[in-house]
C-alpha cells in the first residue's frame, strides 16, 4: 500500500510547489500595480509639467498705463473753418489709468478700473454782450473725462507662463468736465452718466512679478445735462437730443503690470 502511495505523493508535490509560486507570484504581482497605481498619477503631472513647462498664473494684477486718446464724436454741423480747428484740438489728448483684478479661475477674474483723458484748446475771439459792447481775448477749455467702475476680465496665458492675452469689459460712472476760460470770465461746466469698457492687451513677463503690456480700449457713454457754475451761480441745463455731448474715445496705452 505504502509504495503505491509514494508515487502519488511524489506527483502531488510538484504541484503544491506550483501553487506557493503562483501565489507568490500574484502577489508580487498586486504589490507592483499598487505601487505603479499610486505613482502614476504624480508621473502624469511630471511629465505634463516637464513637457509644456507651465508656469501657474498669477492670482492678483495690477496694471499702471498712459497713451494716447481720440474722441470719436461727429464734428457739429454749420460752424466756421477756425471753430473746426477749435473743437478737433478739443478731440484728442493724453490718457492715465490703471486697473486691479483678482483671478478666482486660471483665465476669469474681477476688479476695478479708472481712467482719465484729457484735452485742451485755446484760441482768441470776441465776446459780444447785451448792450452791444465787444472785447477780445482769449478763450480757453480743459476738457477732462474721467471712468470708475468694475470689471470683469478674462485671460490666456500662453504655455510657458511668459506672455498672455487679456480682455476687460467694465462699467461704471463717467464724467465730463470742461473748464472754460473766456478773457477775465471762468466757467467750468460738469456732467456725468453711465460708461461702459472694453480693453484687448497683451503683455509679457520681465521679471518674475514684474510685466509690460500694451493694449488698444474703448469707452462709451453721453450726457444729456450738465450744471454750470460760473463762480457766481449754478445752473442745470437739459441737452437737446442733437446736442447731446459724445464721450466715446478710444486709445492706445502701454505700462507695467505686477502679477503677484
Amino acid at each position: 500500500m505504502i509504495k503505491k502511495l509514494i508515487p502519488i505523493l511524489l506527483l502531488l508535490l510538484p504541484l503544491g510547489t506550483m501553487a506557493q509560486e503562483k501565489d507568490s507570484l500574484e502577489l508580487a504581482l498586486s504589490e507592483v500595480q499598487d505601487t505603479l497605481g499610486l505613482a502614476m498619477p504624480q508621473m502624469q503631472d511630471t511629465l505634463r509639467m516637464a513637457a509644456t513647462n507651465v508656469r501657474p498664473p498669477c492670482k492678483f494684477r495690477i496694471a499702471v498705463h498712459g497713451g494716447y486718446a481720440y474722441r470719436i464724436a461727429k464734428m457739429p454741423e454749420n460752424v466756421s473753418e477756425a471753430e473746426r480747428q477749435y473743437v478737433q484740438a478739443l478731440k484728442h489728448g493724453p490718457i492715465y489709468g490703471a486697473d486691479a483684478s483678482w483671478y478666482f479661475k486660471n483665465d476669469l477674474g474681477a476688479g476695478v478700473r479708472v481712467s482719465s483723458m484729457h484735452a485742451g484748446a485755446s484760441s482768441y475771439g470776441t465776446l459780444i454782450y447785451n448792450d452791444g459792447h465787444q472785447e477780445t481775448g482769449k478763450i480757453l477749455d480743459k476738457i477732462n473725462i474721467f471712468f470708475v467702475g468694475p470689471q470683469f476680465s478674462v485671460r490666456h496665458v500662453s504655455r510657458s507662463g511668459n506672455s498672455m492675452l487679456v480682455m476687460n469689459i467694465a462699467f461704471g460712472y463717467m464724467q465730463y468736465k470742461d473748464a472754460m476760460k473766456i478773457l477775465d470770465s471762468k466757467t467750468i461746466a460738469i456732467g456725468g452718466t453711465v460708461g461702459y469698457g472694453l480693453d484687448f492687451a497683451y503683455e509679457f513677463r520681465l521679471a518674475e512679478w514684474l510685466w509690460l503690456g500694451a493694449q488698444i480700449s474703448g469707452l462709451t457713454g453721453s450726457i444729456r445735462a450738465v450744471t454750470v457754475d460760473d463762480g457766481t451761480k449754478k445752473q442745470n441745463i437739459i441737452l437737446d437730443s442733437d446736442e447731446k455731448e459724445s464721450l466715446t474715445h478710444i486709445s492706445v496705452s502701454a505700462g507695467i503690470r505686477i502679477c503677484l
